[in-house]
């Protein structure tokens, strides 16, 4: 038998008490008018009236969701999604059930954790792209649990902050084979893995012998959200390769093909080898890893590959990632321009 009651709680804050009968009691914090949280009540019992069980909040369901992204994630994104919703989503939404977030709560979300950004010692720096980055988390969840029946609806629709992704800086092709062409033989290949390959640190961390075919002349990698790609071993890459399984003892199927030389694990560090390379060339600028990549990129544009192709060679799911590299080159932009002075 149902009973119901609505407790007022805060202002347009209200706890909704359902009762199954002696034994199953669940509550649910709506945020609206009383009318409204009549209305979610009466929603609440059409849906789950047979099912009782699928009454979960966004705290009752983080724990599962979790348990899936744990599957599906990289590492690092699973570690990064689990710190996020423990850090700020679930205090603010643990208590909800996902028909009932609006819109409303969504900004006053964003404006929260934006005045919280702004007081940290780095300022708002970042602070839009990694609020929608936290939304984006929450949609996902939400996502999984309409898909598991525990909700209704999708995440309510809220205009995301304004963000313009940095243009991303690059090194130049002879730079890049310069501060490569410095580094130890071992790192050296892997280096070339990054900028000849176009590939993600993480993505050559673990590749496995099994994954590179070298009679064929390419290797497969498993870049983000388990998607595999196929990427051609150019002739200065495919002879670094060569040269690297003859050097492994394991050179062998499930193997790794950069073990770490220390303990022959998974690679962790790999920023001291491009510091040596710099040290013995004299230079001074900052470059990181993924530097490579996006030299990669550079280079095939200013060569005169299409977006398609290059997207495809990296691995985005959407062009306009890769658009970004439009913006890179401003010497090509003009070279384009002054050709119509030929």
């Amino acid at each position: 038998m149902w009973t119901m009651g609505i407790k007022r709680i805060a202002d347009e804050e209200f706890l909704i008490d359902i009762s199954l009968g002696r034994s199953e009691r669940h509550r649910v914090v709506f945020r609206g008018s009383e009318r409204e949280a009549q209305i979610a009540y009466l929603r609440l019992r059409k849906q789950y009236g047979k099912k009782s069980t699928d009454i979960k909040l966004i705290e009752d369901a983080l724990e599962e969701y979790l348990e899936h992204a744990k599957l599906h994630d990289e590492e690092k994104t699973y570690k990064e999604r689990k710190r996020v919703f423990f850090g700020h989503l679930l205090g603010a939404f643990g208590r909800f059930h996902p028909d009932f977030i609006s819109s409303d709560m969504i900004e006053l979300y964003q404006k929260k954790r934006l005045a919280e950004i702004h007081e940290t010692k780095h300022g708002n720096k970042g602070g839009h792209r990694m609020v929608n980055l936290e939304i984006i988390y929450l949609r996902g969840l939400v996502a999984w649990m309409k898909e598991k029946g525990y909700c209704n609806e999708d995440l309510s629709k809220c205009r995301p902050l304004k963000y313009r992704r940095p243009v991303p800086a690059v090194l130049d092709h002879q730079t890049c084979l310069a501060i490569i062409d410095a580094m130890e033989t071992y790192w050296k290949t892997f280096y070339l893995c990054l900028y000849l390959g176009g590939c993600r640190q993480d993505e050559i961390k673990r590749l496995t012998w099994l994954k590179v075919n070298l009679k064929a002349h390419y290797m497969i990698v498993t870049g983000k959200r388990q998607k595999e790609r196929m990427v051609p071993l150019n002739p200065t890459l495919w002879t670094a390769l060569v040269a690297h399984s003859m050097s492994q003892v394991s050179a062998q199927m499930n193997r790794l093909v950069f073990p770490s030389p220390k303990t022959n694990a998974k690679l962790v560090d790999i920023r001291k080898a491009i510091d040596r390379a710099k040290a013995r060339l004299g230079i001074e600028d900052h470059v990181t890893p993924h530097k490579f990549r996006h030299s990669f990129a550079s280079s095939l544009l200013r060569r005169g590959k299409d977006l398609r192709t290059i997207q495809t060679l990296l691995g985005h799911e959407d062009i306009q990632t890769t658009q970004i590299y439009m913006h890179v080159d401003l010497g090509m932009l003009a070279d384009a321009v002054d050709s119509l002075e030929e």
